[in-house]
């Protein structure tokens, strides 16, 4: 019953970021030691692929919690799922075991921290806010498996404005830009209230219902969720956001603020 009910609760609340199937009650704790040299690649010679199984190695013993839990009824911030030895990292996800796998794209909407001072029975923690938190009894693996992350996160982040780059040549081509519809002003208004709440997780699950109808029709979505990611922290998804926001239309009023914006936000994360 216990499993069930974690398992309902992380199905429901996550949205399908974190993917899970089970969770067992005991786990034994395995030793984590860092099996590959914490190194940054050169700029420019980041290999994704290369990067995505290195984590495969530095994942061992890796506790997982996941968040937004519900155990005998009652809400957790977190419970956890289990201690795992990583399976696999396809090109999409990370493969921890059969039934927790953590998708890439997740990173794009979610602040990645860690805590190499130790979290309750973790020396270390790097967590997705929202999502997952991965324990580790080294603080030097915590700190290698954050950095690809980081550097997952960066190339997802790239991938997503290049796939961005057709949708919004299409854009400007248009004599006639598209109108917003009754239903994404609906949530559009609802978003910019739920922003001035300061309710920003409410907010960016509104924006993005009013994208999923039409992504051109509303430019200024973007911008502001940039706004909202930067307030969470979410430095690589503020970028993306505001960068989508200059290429749909590169004369707006806004544009000479948004492009500073992008240039402090830049600086945080080294570019």
């Amino acid at each position: 019953m216990l499993g069930n009910l974690r398992r309902e609760r992380l199905l429901a609340g996550l949205l399908g970021l974190l993917l899970v199937s089970g969770c067992a009650e005991d786990f034994a704790v395995h030793p984590v030691s860092p099996q590959a040299a914490c190194t940054t690649p050169a700029k420019g010679q980041a290999d994704a692929g290369a990067i995505k199984q290195e984590l495969v190695t530095l994942l061992r013993g890796v506790r997982v919690y996941g968040h937004h839990c519900m155990v005998q009824g009652k809400p957790y911030d977190r419970c956890l799922l289990g201690v795992f030895d990583a399976k696999e990292a396809t090109d999409s996800r990370l493969v921890l075991s059969d039934n927790v796998q953590l998708g890439f794209k997740a990173l794009l909407d979610h602040a990645l921290r860690r805590n190499l001072k130790g979290d309750g029975e973790n020396l270390a923690t790097v967590q997705l806010d929202d999502v997952v938190t991965f324990g580790f009894s080294n603080a030097e693996a915590a700190n290698c498996v954050f950095t690809r992350l980081f550097l997952i996160k960066k190339m997802e982040a790239e991938a997503a404005l290049a796939a961005f780059q057709p949708l919004a040549d299409q854009y400007r081509a248009m004599p006639a830009k598209p109108a917003v519809t009754e239903e994404q002003r609906k949530f559009i208004v609802q978003a910019n209230s739920m922003t001035q709440r300061k309710e920003f997780a409410k907010a960016m699950a509104l924006y993005r219902k009013a994208l999923d109808i039409d992504p051109l029709s509303f430019p200024a979505a973007y911008y502001n969720m940039a706004l909202i990611a930067s307030q969470q922290e979410n430095i690589f998804g503020a970028i993306l956001h505001m960068k989508k926001f200059m290429l749909l239309d590169p004369d707006a009023k806004d544009a000479r603020s948004a492009q500073d914006k992008i240039y402090e936000w830049q600086a945080l994360v080294g570019e």
